[in-house]
């Protein structure tokens, strides 16, 4: 609500719909598997099968955009939320930036070939995350640099750290 208005179209409202037209836009219906959306531990997990045609640096930059289903993408773009400008990686880290989220990601997965994309509505380092690192390294916590930090709590939080992972961070 805003000036006593509801607000359809927050951020992270246009984001996931960004993502979900392009789960549905983009997988190969050839391949093994299927669209799946998956919320778990604050996080959507946007999974569809096949790989992507352009690579994340392209996908992230944004102006590229090579569609593998055009029928379906031309459906969309009647319906108003699709588009062939290569724009929805903004759309998508505008809707995550805005309320300080961890930065989406895209993980690839082969055998079977599959594309994730991942949105966390969790803070990007929080406040307990910090207070546990601090218990962990006691002295050194506060001489460690921020990026040192930021793969600490990715490992807290996430569990493992890969040089991808580390690569799209804010």
């Amino acid at each position: 609500m805003k000036d006593n208005q509801r607000i359809d179209q927050s951020p992270a409202h246009v984001a996931i719909r960004e993502v979900f037209v392009n789960l549905c836009v983009h997988p190969d219906y050839k391949a093994e598997g299927s669209l799946t959306v998956i919320f778990k531990n604050d996080t959507y997990i946007f999974s569809n099968p096949g790989t992507m045609l352009i690579s994340q640096e392209q996908f992230f930059e944004g102006g590229e955009s090579i569609c593998r289903n055009p029928t379906i993408q031309k459906m969309f773009m009647m319906l108003d939320p699709a588009e062939k400008a290569g724009s929805g990686s903004a759309k998508i880290m505008n809707g995550w930036r805005k309320n300080n989220w961890k930065a989406p990601f895209i993980c690839e997965r082969t055998r079977p070939d599959k594309v994730e994309f991942w949105l966390s509505m969790q803070s990007f380092i929080q406040p307990e995350v910090l207070d546990e690192l601090s218990r962990r390294f006691r002295l050194y916590a506060q001489k460690l640099s921020s990026q040192i930090q930021t793969v600490l709590a990715l490992a807290l939080t996430e569990e493992y750290v890969t040089n991808e992972r580390l690569r799209f961070l804010p």
